[in-house]
């Protein structure tokens, strides 16, 4: 469970990082985003990896930061910083840590692909999907959702990055998506997604 950065505090380790995982939401307004990191860049926080989107009216922002442990979380600038920006920009921010090692997609025994969902709107099919894919031990690295509307009629599209078991038989993968999506009336599709080397 998130915690407050007002709530939590961590033992000082001096010389050393920790990664946390930061989450802000409120209300959408321009700057939010410049805000945030430059906290994060004047206070020595290094930016590793981050999702942001615009959910209704609310901009939310999930961040991955490694940070130095030599003060505790709650006295360390960087909270103080983020704590007076909750208070100028009407945000609630929350700090958690990142228990564990953080895993490397590109080393994991698993084939990264790309599944697109469109079609009428109806309810269940982010469900249906999901369900669908963790029955054949598929794991969502990402996912998202959109409604529009064309002709006056509300489109769903949905987008998931999903690793696949290298034991997986594609063909008869993409054979069952297929008849996934026409039972639900929506066109699934599925492409591969190459690794990019630096």
């Amino acid at each position: 469970m998130l915690r407050s950065l007002s709530e939590y505090s961590v033992s000082a380790a001096p010389a050393r990082t920790k990664r946390y995982v930061v989450a802000a939401v409120g209300k959408d307004r321009p700057g939010i985003v410049a805000a945030v990191s430059k906290a994060l860049y004047v206070h020595g926080g290094n930016l590793e990896d981050s999702r942001m989107a615009l959910l209704g009216d609310q901009f939310v922002i999930l961040l991955m930061v490694s940070l130095s442990e030599s003060r505790s979380a709650q006295s360390h600038p960087l909270s103080q910083s983020l704590n007076a920006l909750e208070r100028r920009m009407g945000l609630k921010i929350f700090l958690q840590p990142q228990r564990g090692r953080t895993r490397n997609v590109a080393i994991l025994p698993a084939k990264l692909y790309l599944i697109s969902v469109y079609g009428a709107d109806r309810p269940g099919i982010v469900y249906r999907v999901t369900r669908w894919l963790a029955d054949r031990g598929a794991n969502i690295t990402d996912l998202s959702t959109r409604l529009l509307r064309q002709r006056g009629r509300p489109v769903y599209l949905m987008s998931l990055e999903v690793q696949l078991p290298r034991a997986q038989d594609l063909k008869r993968f993409r054979g069952g998506l297929s008849r996934l999506g026409r039972a639900l009336s929506v066109t699934l599709a599925i492409n591969s997604v190459e690794p990019v080397t630096l």
